[in-house]
């Protein structure tokens, strides 16, 4: 974690009268739990087109949502066309938009994908049939519903309404690569490199420290289901650094299961890792980083792995009084070829910010120490959107690691025990989240957040 210099982005307040386009024919907010409303930060005066885009986003994650759920239900790991279409009796085409509805990176990009009332009624009648909770069908139906109402009241029709959000999203500052291009990648690099992953995933707290500007921090990384292609291949699981405008700020990370807290064992997330436990070894770099390293081992599905550590500190961020040192930054490093990567920053409520959380996806192909501070990092042309969200058990886990709820309450249940119940309950977060498919390596992600100067 490191400062970062000021996001350009500010924050308005949402008003709860633009997702009155979410709302069902009855009046209530489409009988959807508040969890999958994000949060919207506005200006005060908005267009007819700007409060489309809202009340089309909020219904757009709810049917996200909804349908991550509904598959998890049915044990859909990865949500392609066969096995959607086996499992829920669906053809290959409609099978393909549920899985790139369920899987797309966010709300308005899943847009595209959203087939008409015929398609809709098939889904729902598909997912009845495979004997999904009817309160999970209810959740789809219901984001159906408050989808068609959003694009009736604002747009009038589905092709107007795509021109919108053509219009709404057409101003990024480079034109995304194409999700077949970074898949094309992924499949010679991990050739390349040996290896490749199912799920990289970070999940990482922030949590006032004991005093004045001082920050602790807990939380989990590592693979799930990481395959090795070659013999020879050591993989690096994990990096842990601090660092402030000063330098390098040395922080000892310590194991979060006590089990492992002895130096001489790695930090185990034993809970969330495959038997036999993998082997790692941790050493320290010339940048000054933590790395957690898995050994070689057997090659193919019979060595496949998931691999875990879990670490804390605390006193990680010690500004003094008056310091402009109120930023920071929180990376996922990404070396190893995986289809998706999610990254998950949950910030106490205790720690005010000033502005809205953002992230980019920065190349490492330059020599030399990787800087935000010098810009030797090349921003990629690849969208990194920052999903908010309020921490539930529907929304901690994903449709690709289902157990990744689990994990968050375990470290949870862990931070409690050693580090103050206090300070460490779930409810008292905020979640930011960024998915990604198929990212490029070497490269990393940041998440960007400024504090409060008063903090």
């Amino acid at each position: 974690m490191s400062p970062n210099p000021n996001p350009d982005a500010t924050e308005a307040p949402a008003r709860e009268a633009e997702l009155s386009a979410a709302k069902s024919p009855q009046g209530s907010p489409a009988e959807l739990p508040a969890y999958l409303i994000p949060s919207v930060h506005m200006p005060s005066t908005t267009s007819n087109a700007e409060t489309f885009h809202v009340a089309l986003e909020s219904t757009l994650l709810a049917l996200q949502l909804a349908l991550r759920n509904s598959l998890m239900e049915l044990g859909i790991q990865k949500p392609g066309p066969t096995e959607i279409g086996r499992r829920l009796g669906l053809d290959k085409s409609i099978a393909w938009k549920v899985g790139r509805i369920a899987k797309a990176a966010t709300p308005l990009d899943a847009f595209q994908f959203v087939p008409g009332h015929a398609g809709t009624r098939i889904i729902l009648e598909a997912f009845r049939a495979a004997k999904v909770e009817k309160a999970s069908t209810a959740s789809i139906e219901s984001a159906f519903t408050a989808l068609e109402r959003a694009i009736t009241l604002h747009a009038g029709d589905r092709n107007t309404a795509k021109a919108m959000v053509r219009a709404a999203t057409g101003d990024a500052e480079q034109s995304p690569l194409d999700e077949n291009l970074r898949r094309e990648h992924f499949r010679t690099s991990s050739a390349i490199w040996g290896a490749q992953a199912r799920v990289q995933v970070k999940t990482d707290f922030i949590a006032p420290g004991n005093g004045p500007g001082v920050v602790d921090t807990m939380g989990f990384q590592g693979f799930v289901d990481l395959l090795r292609l070659r013999l020879d291949t050591n993989l690096r699981i994990a990096r842990r650094r601090c660092q402030r405008d000063t330098g390098v700020h040395n922080v000892n990370f310590k194991a979060l299961d006590p089990r492992f807290e002895d130096n001489e064992l790695p930090p185990l997330f034993a809970a969330h890792c495959t038997h036999p436990l993998p082997k790692i070894h941790s050493f320290e770099d010339s940048e000054s980083y933590q790395n957690f390293e898995l050994e070689a081992g057997r090659v193919g599905r019979t060595g496949l792995v998931t691999c875990l550590v879990a670490t804390k500190a605390k006193g990680i961020i010690q500004s003094p009084p008056g310091s402009k040192d109120d930023k920071f930054l929180d990376v996922i490093h990404l070396r190893t070829p995986a289809e998706l990567v999610v990254f998950t920053l949950f910030i106490h409520k205790e720690i005010p910010l000033r502005e809205v959380p953002t992230a980019g996806l920065f190349g490492q192909l330059k020599m030399g120490p990787a800087s935000h501070k010098t810009a030797t990092d090349q921003k990629l042309p690849i969208s990194a959107d920052v999903e908010t969200f309020q921490p539930t058990p529907n929304s901690l886990a994903f449709l690709e690691f289902p157990g990744h709820g689990k994990a968050v309450l375990d470290a949870m249940d862990l931070a409690q025990m050693r580090m103050g119940s206090e300070r460490w309950q779930l409810k008292d977060f905020t979640g930011y989240r960024v998915r990604m498919a198929y990212p490029p390596v070497p490269a990393y992600v940041g998440i960007r957040a400024k504090l409060a100067s008063r903090y």
